[in-house]
């Protein structure tokens, strides 16, 4: 079992640095099972539904846009070795 944490600091998104994305925390968890021929991958990526912004950039009319990441989500995958 995997136990990620990933931090980002405070970003700057236009020249004049006035603009920010605000600093994040994530944590993720990833599991990899192995048993004779068969492979179990799962995980949970950003288990405490952090509510945060990964990107941003100024519009034409000088205004800042900011692009919000994904909320709480999973993932599952069975895989074969032959």
């Amino acid at each position: 079992m995997i136990f990620e944490e990933r931090g980002v600091g405070r970003q700057f998104i236009d020249p004049s640095n006035k603009f920010t994305i605000e600093p994040y925390f994530i944590t993720n968890v990833i599991f990899n099972y192995e048993f004779k021929n068969f492979q179990l991958k799962g995980g949970v990526y950003n288990v405490f539904n952090t509510l945060y912004n990964q990107f941003g950039y100024i519009s034409d009319k000088n205004e800042p846009l900011f692009i919000p990441s994904a909320e709480r989500n999973f993932f599952l995958g069975l895989g074969l070795n032959f």
